[in-house]
């Protein structure tokens, strides 16, 4: 019960956060408890598909901190909302470096969200985890389109034109071949 509580929080923290450090934090809350839920029971498949699981995730954690890392370095701050501000007066260098960091964050939320192509890990994982698990980890890839579509506004601002919305675009282009 603790850890299915524990992902829960954290997937609410992703949900609610305003601060790109506090979002790192719920993510490693809820992708640890979930590592927990994932082997819960034993047994050789469900031990194999955690291990990938947990590897394909602590590399995903691993990007999103490098962008994390790109951000603040940019922009000053980790706040969405400054960030949302100062993005859009960003020039040269920063300019790109803010843009590489958007990128980087969406395939790191599209990993998460198993989009196609980065969507290897999903069947494995959901057919390993015990029924009420999986659907928990169906709640946790909402959470990483949800975060795709926060951020793709942030990133690249509203005064960006049509790249402001690259994020929804990425979602379809990615989401349609994920359905079938």
């Amino acid at each position: 019960h603790a850890l299915w509580q524990f992902q829960v929080m954290g997937i609410n923290g992703a949900f609610l956060t305003g601060d790109f450090f506090n979002l790192f934090v719920f993510f490693e809350v809820l992708l640890i408890a979930s590592y927990g839920l994932m082997v819960h029971g034993g047994g050789a498949q469900r031990v194999r598909a955690g291990v990938q699981y947990v590897v394909v995730n602590l590399v995903g954690s691993t990007l999103f901190l490098i962008a994390v890392g790109l951000i603040y370095s940019v922009t000053g701050t980790l706040n969405m909302t400054d960030v949302a501000l100062r993005v859009g007066q960003l020039t040269g260098d920063s300019a790109v470096l803010a843009r590489a960091a958007a990128l980087v964050l969406l395939v790191v939320f599209g990993l998460k969200a198993a989009l196609v192509p980065l969507y290897f890990w999903l069947p494995g994982t959901y057919a390993s985890a015990s029924a009420p698990v999986a659907a928990l980890f169906a709640i946790m890839t909402k959470a990483g389109v949800y975060i795709i579509l926060r951020l793709s506004t942030l990133l690249f601002g509203t005064d960006a034109g049509a790249s402001a919305h690259s994020g929804g675009v990425w979602l379809v282009v990615g989401g349609l071949p994920t359905l079938g």
